[in-house]
């Protein structure tokens, strides 16, 4: 039953994984509304090793559904590469894929398809060598969703 359970529990957070970034038809509209002029700066471009990326589920978000809390320390071959195109390449876990970033101001950026904790997500720690990414979200039930992004180069 516990096998079944979290056999469960992975196939609906590997359907929440792929929802949540698709590869985009170069004809589409990826553009934010929050900011239609994305500015991204030198101090985040480049690729960047994912030391940890962790998820919290306070007050039941998804009302009993996932994705479930935890933290995925990363391993040699995890990575985000911001372009200075405002395209960010990736490999967390085993999912792989390019998005749209945008730097919102020297303190948040938006990453559209990590929705919904990076759509305004703030950047709490940038150095040469470090960059921290934490996102939140509140649902209408009132559960938080906090995800936060520890990289190095």
């Amino acid at each position: 039953m516990k096998n079944t359970l979290l056999a469960l529990k992975v196939f609906i957070l590997i359907l929440f994984l792929i929802s949540s970034c698709t590869k985009q038809n170069e004809d589409s509209d990826n553009s934010d509304p929050v900011n239609p002029n994305p500015q991204p700066t030198s101090i985040i471009s480049g690729r960047w090793k994912v030391v940890n990326d962790s998820l919290a589920n306070i007050g039941d978000y998804y009302n009993g559904g996932f994705p479930m809390p935890g933290n995925y320390i990363g391993n040699s071959s995890d990575f985000m590469d911001f372009k200075s195109n405002g395209e960010v390449n990736f490999k967390i876990y085993w999912y792989t894929g390019t998005c749209k970033y945008n730097l919102l101001s020297d303190s948040s950026i938006s990453i559209l398809q990590f929705q919904p904790t990076m759509h305004k997500a703030k950047i709490i720690n940038v150095t040469s060598t470090s960059l921290t990414l934490y996102g939140t979200d509140t649902s209408s039930n009132g559960g938080v969703l906090i995800k936060i992004i520890n990289l190095k180069r």
